[in-house]
């Protein structure tokens, strides 16, 4: 410490705003609203004090405007969360889920721990009666914990992770009527593995349990004192009869050859499937996948992709099982620093079988899609000019052989662009243009056509410090049974650098679409770093 200075103050911020106006057009945002947002850096003898600061007024909806902050200070291998943060101790248990408390992890040699205490959602009553109500449901305050216990190194360990949360049924002043908001609770026990097989091999495996009951309301459920085990385990979770038990996995194993390597993934998560800890992830599902990446020649040819298998229905409780066929290809090419190319192709199929005799054949679903592209890229340089041409097109086309449907859910995508950039580095000058187009059918139904042209370009002045940049857009719509009609965008804005650490930028954006719809945004962005 007596090597480091004794407080330093490092980030920055930024403070905007924006305007906007429609005419014979929906608003789509306020008139007017402004955020500010900050990322300063404590540092107090080595030890950091990272801190986070947004406020914004833009969603006239809340009661109060959005506003968040947060500090993580962290010194070699402790690490402290203060305020808002957002934690990943396991993907099936903690991963994301937005936390109001307190938390630390620490990580010396051999040991992984960490703990986190706080609110996961605040409580928010929604009044259906409200003239501007949207349908959306009240929230009650939920509050939890999480800890993680691991031993071991990023390269190979073991870590046990346990989360808690709960709602308070207590929290919100009416009790909801709709049948979307009850108060719940959760418990999930989760571990995770890393193990490294010297240079050749990396296995990883997470699996989670989750008990959830959707309303803490309901009748709890009595364990006969013959389950000793199972009465152990209800002092830490209480089933009741709206309480559900799920589980979820993944595992892969991933073999090394250089900078080449292949690896075998098996994913397995229970319909319904819940954690308070992380976001929405796809339940029912039971997938296995076989994914290459070879490079050859130096790094100057890549051959990636995936293939696999997919299936739902894995408690047998739906009319139909869906399985898929995953495959999808990408090759890159790099022969020189002038040309690079690059190719993609994708193939998923998914067909549906009857769990009963009593489902009609008319109404399984096979669906097969298929997708190609292709991006080619020229890069130029000479006689203090850079040139740059970009070309890329792209196919695909759902394919419905449903006997319900006899072939009408076809659908046809065809997208194409090209690209011309000049750049003219001691003008402080560039000019681009480009043309693009796509055709989309669906059915039997009318096509839908797009198609037109971008121009833009940019300046700079006194060494870079100011600049000024515009571009416009010209598109035709055109749809074979609704008729025709072109949408025109004009973009305009320009920045100072006001100093090495202050920026100022203007922005203008001018859209008229069909109808005699006319919209315009505009922003105004001051930012400094210190």
């Amino acid at each position: 410490m007596r090597n480091q200075k004794p407080v330093t103050l490092t980030g920055g911020m930024n403070i905007g705003a924006t305007a906007y106006s429609s005419q014979n057009a929906p608003e789509r945002q306020a008139p007017y609203s402004w955020t500010f947002s900050a990322s300063p850096t404590l540092n107090v003898y080595g030890i950091q004090f990272p801190f986070t600061l947004i406020y914004a007024d833009n969603n006239r909806n809340l009661s109060s405007p959005f506003q968040r902050f947060g500090v993580s200070p962290y010194y070699k291998w402790a690490k402290l969360h203060l305020g808002h943060r957002n934690l990943n101790f396991h993907p099936f248990v903690l991963a994301g889920q937005p936390i109001l408390g307190t938390g630390v992890e620490l990580n010396p040699k051999g040991i992984r721990f960490g703990a986190v205490y706080g609110r996961l959602a605040k409580a928010e009553f929604i009044d259906s009666t409200r003239s501007n109500f949207r349908g959306q449901p009240s929230v009650f305050e939920r509050k939890g914990y999480c800890v993680k216990l691991g031993f071991g190194s990023e390269r190979n360990h073991l870590d046990f992770v346990w989360l808690k949360a709960k709602d308070d049924a207590n929290s919100l002043p009416v009790i909801p009527t709709d049948t979307r908001t009850f108060p719940a609770e959760n418990s999930v026990l989760g571990v995770s593995s890393k193990l490294s097989f010297s240079k050749w091999a990396v296995w990883n495996l997470d699996l989670a349990g989750s008990a959830y009951t959707r309303d803490t309301r309901s009748n709890e459920v009595a364990i006969p004192d013959s389950f000793s085990l199972v009465k152990k385990i209800s002092a830490l979770f209480q089933p009741h009869l709206s309480s559900q038990a799920f589980s979820a996995g993944e595992t892969s194993l991933r073999f090394l050859f250089g900078s080449s390597w292949l690896q075998v993934a098996l994913r397995r998560v229970h319909p319904d499937y819940k954690s308070m800890g992380t976001f929405y992830f796809q339940t029912d599902i039971e997938q296995l996948t076989f994914s290459p990446n070879l490079v050859f020649l130096k790094n100057k040819f890549l051959l990636a992709g995936s293939f696999g298998w997919q299936r739902d229905n894995l408690l047998g409780k739906k009319l139909f099982t869906s399985q898929r066929v995953i495959g999808s290809a990408n090759l890159a090419w790099r022969p020189s620093n002038v040309f690079s190319a690059n190719l993609q192709f994708s193939n998923f199929g998914l067909t549906q079988t009857r769990f009963t005799d009593l489902v009609e054949d008319s109404l399984q679903l096979r669906l097969v899609n298929q997708n190609a592209g292709v991006n080619l890229s020229w890069n130029i340089q000479g006689n203090g000019r850079l040139h740059n041409i970009s070309v890329s097109g792209n196919y695909q086309r759902t394919n419905d052989t449903s006997p319900a449907t006899g072939g009408t859910g076809d659908l046809t995508s065809q997208f194409g662009s090209a690209m011309y950039t000049l750049v003219l580095p001691q003008q402080q000058f560039n000019i681009f243009g480009g043309l693009s187009g796509s055709r989309n059918q669906f059915g039997e139904g009318g096509a839908t056509t797009f198609y037109g042209l971008t121009v833009g370009s940019s300046k700079g002045f006194f060494k870079n410090k100011f600049n000024l940049r515009a571009s416009g857009s010209f598109f035709k719509q055109q749809n074979e049974m609704a008729g025709k009609g072109s949408t025109i965008t004009a973009r305009m804005g320009a920045g100072w650098r006001v100093s090495k650490r202050q920026s100022i930028q203007l922005n203008s954006n001018l859209v008229r679409s069909p109808g005699g719809r006319r919209e315009w945004f505009g922003s105004v962005n001051y930012g400094v770093g210190f």
